[in-house]
């Protein structure tokens, strides 16, 4: 079964219930049993990009639509929502898969996982075209399977899907039209809403009202807890290239430099707003790929943004577990609330030890 550690470290360090731990297994295995039929269709479909994942977002959209049930039956499913519930998250996991292929070719990154990128194989015509046909396809494949669901569902959670694609892809165009410009570090917070945070909190929301939720308050606080989650996540990617360069290189094969030409990164976002203008220059003009890393985490030692980087982590964490608290206030779902809190806990925990080493 696919997937990544962070799942491992979920299902079997933390739930020692077996009962629990086949409730995991029965979803994995059931999306990773849609998804490989999904992209079957594809001559491409063993590359990285397509295959390989660690399926946040899928095992969002299966949080947000276990919020719906009650405590004593938590982990209790039966077949037919469960099916239901897998259709949204191949869904989910395509716009995800979209937006890996066209955000590697962006970036020009050689690399995913230790393979190499498809951009660099078949090229950029390619990798668009690619790339809009699994968005499409995912479109087609969720329409043609709602014919249980109710019409109202149904237009508030396509409404949802649809708003992820148009964001992601919003946010793909203002990065690409912001190159060669200085980017403000509300604008780089800003398209990291757009690009990060916008697919985990509507994956949130999409299994909510799949499950019939229609609280408005638990929809602002699941989407709270998404901005939240998205930034955590984002920040802890941006900062692996200064705190853990090794990992970088192995799953990137590269340590990525064009992030000095767009500033699209929280880390360099930070220094262009704090240093100086005798350092920023020094700093544009630096080619050689080592000497730019050692000029930046000398900036970032200098104006302590690690620190300040892992403190806004911090109090996002605990802004995510006052969320929790005021949905289990709302709901009484304190099952939910208690098991959720430990998955968000520990995805946020495997990132930080990525991303610092």
């Amino acid at each position: 079964m696919e997937g990544s550690k962070i799942w491992n470290n979920y299902i079997y360090s933390y739930v020692t219930e077996n009962n629990i731990k086949k409730f995991y297994d029965r979803f994995l295995e059931e999306f990773e049993s849609e998804w490989i039929k999904f992209i079957s269709e594809y001559k491409f479909n063993n590359l990285c990009q397509l295959n390989n994942g660690n399926r946040l977002r899928p095992m969002l959209v299966y949080w947000g639509f276990l919020l719906n049930k009650k405590n004593e039956v938590l982990f209790e499913i039966n077949d037919e929502d469960l099916h239901i519930i897998i259709n949204f998250c191949v869904m989910v996991e395509a716009i995800h898969k979209m937006s890996l292929l066209v955000d590697d070719w962006i970036d020009n990154d050689i690399a995913r996982h230790g393979s190499a990128t498809f951009h660099t194989i078949y090229g950029a015509d390619t990798t668009v075209l690619l790339a809009m046909n699994i968005l499409l396809k995912g479109y087609m494949n969720l329409n043609n399977k709602l014919f249980s669901v109710n019409e109202q569902i149904y237009k508030s959670t396509m409404s949802l899907v649809f708003q992820i694609a148009y964001e992601m892809t919003l946010g793909a165009l203002t990065e690409i039209s912001s190159k060669d410009a200085t980017l403000s570090l509300k604008r780089v917070k800003e398209i990291i809403d757009l690009e990060t945070s916008s697919i985990i909190r509507n994956s949130l929301m999409i299994g909510y009202v799949v499950g019939s939720g229609n609280n408005s308050d638990v929809n602002d606080l699941l989407d709270d807890i998404g901005f939240c989650c998205g930034y955590v996540f984002q920040a802890l990617n941006d900062m692996e290239a200064f705190g853990n360069s090794e990992e970088l290189m192995k799953h990137k094969g590269m340590l990525t430099t064009d992030i000095l030409e767009d500033r699209k990164n929280l880390v360099i976002a930070y220094i262009y707003a704090w240093a100086n203008k005798k350092e920023i220059k020094e700093l544009k003009v630096t080619c050689e790929s080592k000497k730019i890393f050692q000029s930046v985490n000398s900036l970032i030692s200098k104006y302590g943004i690690k620190e300040h980087m892992l403190e806004e982590i911090e109090n996002l964490q605990k802004r995510i577990d006052d969320r929790i608290t005021k949905i289990e206030q709302i709901t009484k779902r304190s099952e939910w609330c208690k098991h959720f809190a430990k998955f968000i806990d520990i995805t946020i925990s495997a990132s930080k030890k990525r991303a610092l080493g």
